[in-house]
């Protein structure tokens, strides 16, 4: 579980301070929410969860205040931290960064590779809601406080404990924002006794503290922000013009979300400077990495092995005198055969473990495998209706066909997956009705048992035991095969960071692209993923006996990468000192 993950996004802007500009939903800050969420959503970049744990309030402090409330939860049970905190924060440190065995993995094969809040799935959506509970909560203390000031004994960390740890968040965060010659200045300003008697008194002065924390912001974040702290500016102003706490409240959130922003840029700026190094110590990393959890027991090897040894039984049982293709004596043609197989099945994919960082990658080859063949037989059975059903004569113009892609696409739009297009088997149905009907430029009314029946037609074929669709698959599985199996030998004698270079490389538009092209770049991609997999596992799991295998994990109990983290950390800081400290 992670409370960021990476996207694939270009980022524009101009820096300072170094501050990396990845552009962040504008709404997403304002609310300043960090949200938790599955990786299999999305794929997470930690292996770390960082839920906070409810502290907990004398229960008449609890009755009271839930008398007033009408939130999304009731008041007791909401956190007394802030959506956004140090701990989670912490997240995005460069040591944690550097330690991201997820990340380090993805990016190889995501070029602008960066952090975002992840507000996805279900689970974010419930984040939400927690979020928006909190700052509801968080008026509700501001507008009780003077009560409990005048009780005597009067303790704030108790009393009103949200807006203390909320003060005592947005001090700790800013501790790691700023230089050491800033922090003796965030302490003196930012006296949380002093504030919170303040507080007590009513005599907080806002439209002071907006100015003091703008003038801190600006120096340090990257000028993209300095809209949103110019709002927030406005809205403690208004603080103190109004008797509601709402405006207060709005701007404390605002607040925590710039904050969450300047945090994720410095980050997105390590990713960025520590890209090439990160990539080229990949495979020492990984193989430290996995061979530590074989020696504690925590993977079995010995799966990975059975599965390479039954993909080459089937290979050899389909064909006797099949050439194996080596590297550096290690074959490398059964894993990309096996690799291929798995994203050839209608079913999810069934690997090994030591494929874990790239099931959703195989997955969604997988996927988008199945939408190239839906696609291509929806092409032909426009072509067979308008021969069939329609009486056309001659070969159908490119054009058409590059129409009837487009309206196909158009329709499925971003959808992908068999339910997916069931879900639009009628419209595609009817589109390809219309454009028989304009190929033969008929402008009468479109038939409904016509449209019936090019629909029945489309749901038999897009089934996997029909017979044009296994000429389909058949057809792709050699072709992936073949080009795969190249490309993996070429990536296999290139550098690393060349082969993660090729992934950023442009997809083939589906509209306008051939079948075989599509294939071709699907190729490359799978390509990429077994080349990377057998630089890791083809020296420690795949080219030894078993009792090579056994020898090897007993003599590696202190093998160390090339680049340990501490030294990736040295190495980095160096460079990155300056950008994060001035």
């Amino acid at each position: 579980m992670s409370t960021y993950q990476g996207k694939l996004e270009h980022t524009t802007g101009r820096k300072r301070s170094g501050a990396g500009l990845d552009q962040v939903n504008t709404a997403q800050l304002k609310n300043g929410v960090a949200c938790v969420t599955e990786r299999h959503e999305d794929a997470s970049l930690s292996e770390t969860t960082t839920d906070l744990t409810p502290c907990r309030m004398p229960m008449t402090e609890h009755r009271m205040l839930s008398q007033d409330g009408d939130g999304v939860l009731p008041y007791a049970h909401t956190d007394f931290a802030p959506p956004v905190t140090v701990h989670i924060l912490q997240e995005l440190e460069l040591r944690r960064i550097i330690a991201n065995f997820k990340l380090r993995h993805d990016i190889n094969f995501d070029p602008h590779l960066h952090f975002r809040p992840n507000t996805d799935g279900t689970r974010g959506q419930r984040k939400r809601r927690e979020a928006d509970a909190y700052w509801d909560a968080l008026h509700k203390e501001f507008k009780l406080c003077p009560v409990f000031g005048q009780r005597p004994g009067w303790e704030p960390e108790r009393a009103i404990p949200r807006i203390y740890k909320m003060l005592c968040e947005v001090r700790e965060i800013l501790r790691t924002l700023v230089p050491d010659r800033d922090m003796q200045i965030i302490d003196e300003t930012l006296d949380i006794t002093l504030l919170m008697q303040q507080i007590r008194r009513s005599s907080l002065d806002y439209t002071r503290m907006a100015i003091w924390l703008s003038g801190i912001l600006k120096s340090h974040c990257a000028p993209l922000r300095d809209a949103l702290v110019d709002e927030m500016v406005l809205q403690l102003r208004n603080a103190n013009q109004v008797d509601d706490h709402w405006p207060l409240v709005d701007g404390i959130r605002m607040l925590f979300g710039i904050l969450e922003a300047m945090k994720l840029d410095i980050a997105n700026h390590q990713v960025r400077n520590l890209r090439t190094l990160l990539i080229e110590d990949t495979v020492s990393f990984e193989q430290h990495l996995f061979l530590q959890r074989v020696n504690n027991g925590r993977l079995d090897v010995n799966s990975a092995r059975r599965w390479y040894a039954q993909v080459q039984q089937d290979w050899m049982d389909q064909q006797e005198s099949a050439e194996t293709c080596y590297v550096d004596g290690n074959p490398v043609e059964v894993l990309v055969r096996g690799l291929t197989e798995a994203i050839s099945s209608s079913q999810s994919i069934d690997l090994p473990e030591t494929f874990a960082f790239d099931y959703d990658r195989l997955d969604n080859l997988r996927v988008d495998l199945q939408d190239m063949i839906t696609l291509e037989i929806c092409v032909k059975v426009f072509e067979l209706s308008a021969y069939e059903e329609f009486n056309h004569r001659g070969r159908i113009p490119d054009d058409t066909i590059r129409e009837m892609r487009l309206a196909i696409l158009s329709l499925v739009n971003d959808a992908s997956g068999r339910i997916a297009w069931l879900e639009h088997s009628a419209e595609l149905a009817l589109e390809m009705v219309r454009l028989a009907h304009k190929l033969k430029c008929d402008s009468s009314c479109p038939d409904e048992r016509t449209i019936e029946r090019i629909e029945d037609r489309l749901i038999r074929y897009w089934t996997v035991e029909s017979r044009i669709w296994q000429h389909y698959e058949d057809r792709a599985m050699r072709f992936i095969g073949q080009k795969a199996l190249k490309q993996t030998l070429k990536f296999l004698s290139q550098p690393l960071l060349n082969v993660a270079e090729s992934a950023g490389e442009q997809a083939p538009d589906a509209a306008t692209s051939t079948f075989e092209t599509l294939l071709a770049d699907l190729a490359r991609r799978l390509a990429h993923i077994a080349s990377l997999h057998w630089r890791v596992f083809g020296p420690i799991v795949y080219s030894l006996t078993d009792e090579e295998q056994v020898d090897e994990t007993e003599s590696r109990d202190d093998f160390e990468p090339a680049t340990t983290i501490s030294s990736l950390s040295t190495r980095s800081e160096v460079s990155l000192s300056a950008a994060v400290d001035s």
